[in-house]
């Protein structure tokens, strides 16, 4: 069951949501993440959502244009 989602929007209008279901989930475009965004202002490894006893946190994986929510 998932614990949330991940609504993305694109600057050209369109919008994709992801489920958050595994206790991390890894954002970027290489696709050794459990979420792949082919975006150029994405890093390869971006960030991570972590659940962690029902507390959820956004970890900046050092990415270039950083994270923002």
């Amino acid at each position: 069951m998932a614990y949330g989602r991940l609504d993305v929007f694109f600057p050209d209008g369109n919008f994709r949501s992801f489920p958050l279901v595994n206790p991390t989930e890894s954002v970027g475009r290489s696709p050794g993440n459990t979420i792949k965004l082919d975006a150029e202002t994405i890093s390869r490894y971006h960030f991570s959502v972590i659940n962690h006893q029902d507390t959820v946190t956004l970890a900046d994986l050092d990415s270039q244009n950083g994270t923002y929510v």
